[in-house]
């Protein structure tokens, strides 16, 4: 596993009175707590995993993915009703 710039910059301290927003790094051991903050409105921004998201959209979760840590190809899949041809379908 490869350090995402975000993961450099809590380490390191850089969001530290440099922004207009207070920014607090929190690691969590597993999305599924993460998702819950979002949904609870405890926490704005996260890293989620693929399975997280996509569970928590199913639960009716609203977020919004502005950043890819990382692709995995061919090696995972979405699975959609008939009918369902782009990313614009599922809204």
């Amino acid at each position: 596993t490869e350090a995402q710039p975000f993961e450099v910059a809590c380490a390191r301290g850089w969001f530290e009175g440099e922004l207009d927003i207070e920014v607090v790094c929190l690691p969590q051991s597993a999305g599924v707590g993460a998702v819950s903050k979002i949904d609870d409105g405890d926490l704005e921004i996260s890293l989620l995993g693929s399975t997280p998201a996509a569970a928590a959209i199913a639960r009716g979760v609203r977020l919004r993915n502005f950043y890819v840590a990382h692709l995995k190809g061919e090696s995972q899949a979405l699975l959609v009703r008939p009918g369902i041809v782009s990313p614009a379908d599922l809204q």
